[in-house]
């Protein structure tokens, strides 16, 4: 995948990545405190987005204040049955039934 790809090389050019960070801050959002750990802003990025956990590093350019991971598993997870959400490059959206049924 092209988009990964992008962001795993960005994510391992620090300078650019902190210049993207301090240009792509959210603006106006006050940092939070949960459980002890301090997060520059509520904005995240949920494990399933990256599932070989190589985009992390580029996560703060992006203006994400926090990422999960996932986990590591010793054996290749098969993922959920189909229909899932399905990425375009305009779009992001479900699959659905449809309103006429």
């Amino acid at each position: 995948d092209l988009g990964v790809t992008v962001l795993d090389y960005l994510g391992h050019l620090g300078p650019v990545c902190r210049m993207m960070e301090h240009y792509n801050r959210a603006q106006r959002v006050d940092p939070i405190e949960l459980f002890g750990v301090r997060f520059p802003n509520p904005i995240g990025m949920a494990a399933g987005l990256d599932k070989q956990g190589r985009i992390w590093r580029a996560c703060p350019a992006l203006g994400y204040g926090f990422v999960e991971i996932g986990t590591i598993t010793f054996h290749k997870q098969p993922g959920n049955d189909k229909p899932r959400v399905f990425r375009n490059a305009r779009r992001i959206h479900l699959q659905g039934l449809g309103a006429s049924r």
